[in-house]
């Protein structure tokens, strides 16, 4: 795999849509991530189905980075968010140091089309006597900006994704359900995985699609593909291989433990909670109980091979 270089623009496609990083000042330097690596502008990308987004960055001025920012939510100490007249704004604060930003991305409330990132000095390196500016646009800012972006037309699950002969099945659950090790067996049995820990679902002129993403789980599985969705199976694991349908009114309750739901910002719940709804009316959802064993294996290859989510 050769070195990452820097670049002076940079493309992230990311479930249909292509975000173009750029700054006028400094040359980027590339996410050098494995998980990250089907996902720039050197591979194949997936047709785009939404027009594209700017990501703007610029090295900020204290005035656009301030060295306090006023707290409203902050996830685990990663990012924090506060909201604006007419946009949302999402910083990352640098560690040991209160809330001194490390990036602050300004995002328009309705559709926009381009972000706003200032990035502190903390984001330049040097080489070869010229600074770059490490790429702002990776975990958790583009997983933030994708949630946006998509609206009413997606989601971001909790979840595993599995495609086999041109179909998708997406395993949402949460942290310990068991998305890694079925992934695991799926993929010594021939199944091309989208993802052990994140996947996209989209809807576009009544059809579902799953969609791989550049965060994977312990399994290390981020692909950049994307198939029509067969179906949604929830994990259990338990003493015996079963599978029971849900009705939307059951299974409601679990997609909103998976569902990326931006709760801090009331202005921006509607969009995602439509796609839950849409979802759920739209293709078969069942709750899988399995065992991690080769019986397991077989008896989803002749699951997903057969009629059961036709």
């Amino acid at each position: 795999m050769p070195e990452a270089e820097p670049q002076a623009s940079l493309c992230r496609p990311l479930a249909g849509i292509t975000f173009e990083v750029r700054c006028a000042s400094h040359r980027l330097w590339p996410v050098d991530l494995p998980g990250y690596r089907a996902f720039s502008a050197t591979t194949p990308t997936l047709r785009p189905v939404f027009p594209p987004v700017e990501v703007a960055c610029r090295v900020a001025s204290a005035a656009d980075c301030p060295a306090q920012l006023p707290e409203r939510f902050l996830d685990g100490g990663a990012w924090g968010y506060y909201a604006g007249a007419d946009e949302a704004v999402f910083f990352a604060p640098l560690p040991q140091s209160g809330l001194a930003a490390r990036w602050c991305a300004r995002v328009p409330r309705g559709g926009a089309r381009r972000i706003d990132v200032a990035c502190s000095n903390a984001l330049l390196t040097s080489g070869e006597g010229e600074p770059f500016l490490a790429d702002p646009f990776r975990y958790p800012l583009d997983q933030i900006v994708l949630g946006r972006a998509l609206g009413s037309s997606g989601l971001l699950l909790h979840a595993a994704g599995a495609c086999r002969q041109g179909r998708a099945l997406v395993f949402p659950g949460v942290s310990g359900a068991g998305k890694t090790t079925l992934s695991r067996l799926l993929h010594r049995d021939g199944f091309t995985l989208l993802s052990d820990d994140r996947v996209v679902v989209r809807c576009d002129a009544g059809a579902f699609s799953a969609w791989g993403t550049p965060w994977p789980g312990e399994g290390g599985f981020a692909r950049n593909e994307a198939a029509p969705l067969a179906g949604l199976c929830f994990l259990r694991k338990g003493a015996a291989f079963s599978l029971r349908q849900l009705s939307p009114r059951e299974a409601y309750p679990l997609m909103l433990k998976v569902a990326s739901v931006p709760w801090y910002d009331p202005d921006a719940v509607a969009g995602p909670l439509e796609s839950v709804a849409a979802l759920l009316r739209g293709v078969p959802v069942y709750e899988l109980t399995f065992r991690p064993e080769e019986e397991t294996r077989r008896r989803f290859a002749q699951l997903i091979d057969g009629d059961g989510f036709d």
